[in-house]
């Protein structure tokens, strides 16, 4: 399990218009309101990866409600701890290709909170996994609070994941026990060591080699679009990351945290780790939400990445359209998809051409969004006036065909079957089906946020089918 911290958490406004009329009326057709705050950032993406991860810090106010509220549509779980205070909004103005961003000031914490929230944080701390801490801190709290967290870590013998700057930063350097990971840009590197740091090689080896950095497992520098460069322990490391069309960098090195720390907790090697970190950021640039990833895109952007080696050499990568891949016949023993028919128009033909690639005897399973959930189209419960759910919408069951959904904030076009098309079109095509499977929520989950509510509608459809055997 992952714990992030967020000490100084916002919600985050961004607004994403052609062009900014200063001392005049601006009108904006696109609006995000997130749960904000580095550690949140980190959480959003460790959720969309599939990482076990929950939230705390500190958090108040009506706004604190509108985040919790936030983070329970997104099934995170959140412990956070409650001041007296209101919390802030962060507002970011995406404009010609520039960002400007209005941020304003958070509460100013009470040395009883502090002392509080520093008990409840111990009882959070997993007994295996990785911490994360991440931001900045908010008024009221001593610059060594970092460094006392990182303790209670190194007490529990938990790595522990810190991102930020200054004197922060520094104070936990110059604590007693030391962070598993830290990871500074260029130019939080040059104010830590009071000199300006260049992104050449060499000087970086020479800059991460200062005492101040002893005992620090990983040092990870962000070098912007020329990558990374990070020193574990004695090894170093030069990450070269391909060029990308940028449309919001904001996140990004939250988004490379929340690698890092998924890597930590699966215990992948140095390269795994740092291409991992790198290619989530990339994918956070690549999008108009801050802290979101578009994971199909993870291979194309992963396969770029210059490396030294390739692990797994006997396996084939393939970046296009599903309707495009060809294989010769029988070419497979089993093939899996993971929810991926529901957008492809055409179901017929795509089954007939598996039927023809698989081996005799070979076996197909699938998961699909539920026909229950695909029919109506939007996806979403009905609520009451009050914003509680009435209940969830199945209309139009029989009219097959093409659906528009809201997904993170995104239009996504999907296919509507019906149970019996999916199905019976594999018996037409000469499929044996196995098993079906409609997932629930297993017992254990029940006390995530939202999970209850599962209860009431099937989400997915999984198919187990197998290719007739050759007599």
């Amino acid at each position: 399990m992952i714990l992030t911290i967020t000490m100084d958490p916002s919600v985050d406004i961004a607004y994403s218009m052609n062009h900014l009329n200063m001392y005049a009326v601006n009108r904006v057709d696109n609006v995000f309101k997130t749960p904000g705050g580095k550690g949140l950032n980190v959480t959003r993406v460790l959720a969309q990866i599939g990482d076990n991860v929950q939230a705390t810090g500190l958090l108040g106010g009506e706004l604190g409600d509108f985040l919790e509220a936030g983070l329970d549509n997104l099934y995170i779980k959140h412990p956070f701890y409650k001041i007296s205070g209101e919390i802030r909004n962060c507002i970011a103005i995406l404009h010609e290709g520039k960002q400007t961003e209005i941020l304003e000031q958070g509460p100013e914490i009470t040395d009883t909170e502090a002392e509080e929230f520093l008990v409840h944080f111990k009882t959070l701390i997993p007994s295996e996994g990785v911490v994360v801490i991440s931001g900045s801190l908010p008024k009221g709290i001593s610059p060594d609070y970092y460094s006392k967290m990182v303790t209670i870590c190194e007490d529990a013998s938990i790595p522990v994941v810190v991102d930020c700057s200054g004197v922060v930063l520094e104070k936990v350097l110059n604590g007693p026990n030391k962070p598993t990971v830290i990871k500074p840009n260029i130019e939080e590197l040059s104010q830590l060591l009071g000199v300006e740091v260049s992104d050449n090689t060499e000087i970086l080896k020479s800059v991460l080699t200062d005492n101040l950095f002893k005992g620090v497992e990983w040092v990870i520098v962000s070098l912007g679009a020329n990558g990374a460069f990070a020193k574990h322990w004695n090894k170093f490391y030069k990450v070269n990351i391909p060029k990308i069309d940028v449309v919001n960098p904001v996140g990004s090195g939250d988004s490379t945290v929340a690698g890092i720390a998924s890597s930590l907790a699966a215990g992948k090697d140095d390269e795994e780790l740092l291409r991992t970190a790198n290619v989530l950021g990339m994918l956070n640039a690549q999008e108009s939400q801050t802290g979101h990833v578009n994971l199909n895109n993870f291979e194309e952007i992963n396969n770029q990445i210059e490396k030294e080696k390739t692990h797994f050499p006997q396996v084939e990568y393939k970046c296009c359209a599903i309707e495009d891949v060809e294989f010769p016949e029988e070419s497979f023993d089993v093939i899996l998809s993971s929810l991926a028919f529901h957008y492809v128009a055409d179901y017929e033909i795509l089954v007939k051409k598996i039927y023809r690639i698989l081996k005799s005897g070979g076996k197909l399973v699938f998961t699909v969004e539920h026909p229950v959930f695909t029919a109506y189209g939007t996806q979403d419960w009905h609520y009451n006036e009050k914003g509680e759910i009435l209940h969830f919408p199945v209309d139009n069951y029989y009219y097959e065909g093409k659906r528009t959904a809201a997904f993170l904030g995104e239009k996504v076009t999907k296919y509507h079957r019906t149970l019996t098309t999916y199905l019976n079109t594999l018996l037409s095509n000469g499929f044996i089906i196995n098993q079906i499977v409609e997932p629930q929520p297993s017992e254990n989950m029940m006390d995530i946020p939202g999970m209850q509510d599962e209860m009431r509608r099937p989400m997915m459809l999984i198919v187990s089918a197998n290719k007739k055997v050759d007599r």
